[in-house]
């Protein structure tokens, strides 16, 4: 594989993992992302100073991850609007554009916490959880009813937005990444402008067990590194 992809397994399952923060199992033609916050600058554009073309360059990309992949669905881990409000004011030519979309895969939208109701008028399904042969999406991780402190097994999720700081021979590194042990998988945000929480904060540290591995999204390439604390640091 090039620098913009590297082949991986989770959970026996064959994965694609891309620079851009999507998912791709060839073997079940799934393009999978999460959190695309579509909205954030337009919603904080009142206090702070964002730009407001972060919803079109997110969609692009989503497109554009979906031109590369030719997926027979996409699903939305949630979050895919900032907000139920920006959600329903969705702007028309944004709407167009993800219809646009919608005619070359079928768009599945899991709810997130920002965006737990999802308008009507959305093309494709939206749900709050999907499962998919072993595994199970969802925005937040479900938990065993068995067992209510531990996450379900063969689990992809997104909420965290997972970063890792490197400290390499070279240089210090800050950047997005997926993570997971062999049970579990957090995608990073896949929106313009979300910020993130370090791979090593406890609140991600307790839904994982060994074995973790990473992988870091940086212009534009992506690299696999296991996660151990001699390189990888609690700052962000």
């Amino acid at each position: 594989m090039s620098a913009h992809a590297i082949d991986g397994q989770f959970f026996d399952i064959a994965c694609r993992f891309y620079a851009d923060g999507s998912l791709y199992l060839p073997d079940n033609r799934t393009l999978i992302l999460s959190d695309l916050h579509l909205g954030k600058g337009a919603a904080q554009r009142m206090t702070s100073p964002m730009p407001g073309y972060d919803t079109d360059d997110t969609l692009n990309r989503l497109e554009a991850a979906i031109m590369r992949t030719d997926p027979s669905q996409t699903i939305l881990l949630g979050d895919s609007f900032h907000s139920p409000e920006q959600a329903e004011m969705l702007p028309a030519y944004h709407l167009d554009h993800i219809m646009q979309i919608a005619r070359r895969t079928d768009l599945v939208w899991i709810e997130g916490n920002h965006d737990p109701s999802l308008p009507h008028r959305l093309p494709g399904q939206s749900c709050s959880y999907l499962t998919l042969g072993s595994l199970l999406l969802c925005h937040q991780p479900a938990y065993q009813a068995e067992q209510p402190e531990r996450p379900v097994t063969g689990q992809i999720i997104g909420h965290y937005h997972p970063k890792a700081r490197l400290q390499l021979k070279a240089r210090n590194l800050s950047a997005k990444c997926f993570i997971h042990d062999h049970s579990l998988m957090i995608l990073p945000a896949f929106g313009a402008f979300t910020g993130g929480l370090n791979i090593l904060h406890d609140e991600i540290q307790t839904l994982l067990g060994r074995g973790q591995q990473s992988y870091v999204l940086h212009q534009q390439s992506i690299y696999h590194f296991p996660v151990s604390r001699r390189h990888f640091r609690q700052s962000v």
